[in-house]
C-alpha cells in the first residue's frame, strides 16, 4: 500500500497514529503504531504525523471511556471502570477533523511529529464522570474492577501544532456531551 501511495507522488502524506507510542509498556496498538509510524518516514519526506489523544465523539463503531459512561446511563447499566484514577488527554472528532483539514490547507510541506490534543480536555476519569453527570443531570454507577491499560497517564500537549497551524482549541466539553448523550439517547430510542 505504501509503495502504491508513494508512486501516486503525494504533496504530502498524514499519518494519524496515537499517544499510546509514550507509553512505558507497549502493547501490540502501541508497537503497531512506532512500525507505521518507521515505515512511512522511510518511504516519505512529506509525512505529518498526528499522535492524536483520545478522540471521542458521537458515530463510533467501537465507544470508548467516554460513551461507554454515556450509554451506560442511558440504557441504566452499571459501568465497569478502572479503579485506577486515569488522566488522559482527549479531542472532540470534530476539532480532529478541524485540524487534519488545517494541515490539508495549508502549503507548507514540512514533515514533522504533531500531538493532537485539547489542552482543555486533560482530564482523570473522575473529572470526566464528574462533568458527565453534571452537565446531562444523570446518575452514573460505576463498577471498580483492576482493567489491564498500557498507558496510566497521557498528558501531552500540543503547542507545536497550535503554533505552526495557528489552531485554536476551545473548551466545549460539555456541549460536546451533550451531542453525544442525545446522538446515543436517539440510537437506543429512548425518550
Amino acid at each position: 500500500m505504501l509503495n502504491k501511495l508513494k508512486k501516486s507522488n503525494p504533496i504530502k502524506v498524514i499519518l494519524v497514529s496515537s499517544v499510546s507510542v509514550y507509553s512505558k509498556k507497549s502493547n501490540n496498538y502501541s508497537k503497531n503504531c512506532k512500525i507505521a509510524e518507521n515505515e512511512c518516514k522511510n518511504k516519505f519526506n512529506n509525512l505529518i504525523i498526528l499522535r492524536a489523544g483520545n478522540i471521542f465523539g458521537e458515530l463510533r463503531s467501537n465507544p470508548l471511556y467516554i460513551e461507554k459512561i454515556i450509554i451506560s446511563s442511558i440504557i441504566k447499566k452499571d459501568f465497569i471502570e478502572n479503579k485506577l484514577n486515569l488522566v488522559r488527554s482527549y479531542i472532540y472528532v470534530d476539532e480532529f477533523c478541524r485540524a487534519v483539514t488545517k494541515i490539508i490547507d495549508n502549503n507548507k510541506i514540512n514533515s514533522n511529529i504533531y500531538n493532537l490534543t485539547n489542552k482543555n480536555y486533560i482530564l482523570s476519569s473522575f473529572q470526566v464522570r464528574k462533568r458527565i453527570s453534571e452537565n446531562l443531570n444523570i446518575k452514573i454507577n460505576s463498577i471498580k474492577k483492576r482493567i489491564y491499560t498500557h498507558i496510566v497517564k497521557s498528558n501531552i500537549n500540543s503547542k507545536k501544532f497550535e503554533k505552526d497551524f495557528k489552531f485554536k482549541f476551545v473548551d466545549n466539553f460539555d456541549e460536546n456531551i451533550k451531542k453525544i448523550y442525545k446522538y446515543y439517547k436517539s440510537y437506543f430510542k429512548i425518550n
